[in-house]
């Protein structure tokens, strides 16, 4: 606009102040993708950030509740199917210091090939009988463990990122 001086190469200061007040994250977002463009390679580490993030946090969740309340339940699965109940702790290594490792960035790889091991074992545990079922809402009744199972296959794919503290496995 006329008279309005550029906040950022290819902005205007209406134009900023117009994204944030909308929605503060997505402008700012906006701000930072459209008005000063970052590399592909910035917005690809970015992503993978924030998929290590996301998936690290939501998956450690459910390591808590394990600390918390233990892994009885989870030995008792195994022992219905003939399995022996010490694979039940392997629990811990798939959903709290695998998350660990994503959140941080270290041995990410590794961490996620745990997650999807826990992840198989989860829904062949606790699970098999809902694959072909959905919610009364539409959704299908796994989209939580299935998104928890690509998301990990996407991350031991595509490595941390630049934004991780390191690791042979990144």
């Amino acid at each position: 606009m006329v008279g309005e001086t550029p906040l950022l190469p290819g902005c205007t200061v209406a134009d900023t102040q117009a994204e944030i007040h909308a929605a503060p994250i997505i402008g700012a977002l906006f701000i930072h993708s459209v008005c000063a463009p970052m590399s592909q390679n910035t917005l690809d580490d970015l992503a993978k950030l924030l998929l290590r993030l996301v998936l690290g946090v939501l998956i450690l969740f459910h390591g808590w509740a394990k600390l918390r309340g233990g892994v009885g339940g989870i030995e008792a699965m195994l022992a219905m199917r003939g399995l022996p109940g010490f694979l039940a702790w392997g629990v811990y290594l798939g959903e709290v210091l695998a998350p660990a490792m994503l959140i941080l960035g270290v041995f990410t790889r590794l961490g996620a090939a745990l997650i999807v091991v826990n992840m198989m074992f989860a829904l062949l545990l606790a699970h098999t009988g809902h694959f072909a079922q959905f919610t009364s809402s539409g959704g299908w009744r796994l989209e939580l463990q299935a998104m928890f199972l690509v998301a990990a296959i996407a991350v031991l794919m595509q490595g941390a990122g630049r934004y991780a503290l390191g690791g042979r496995w990144n």
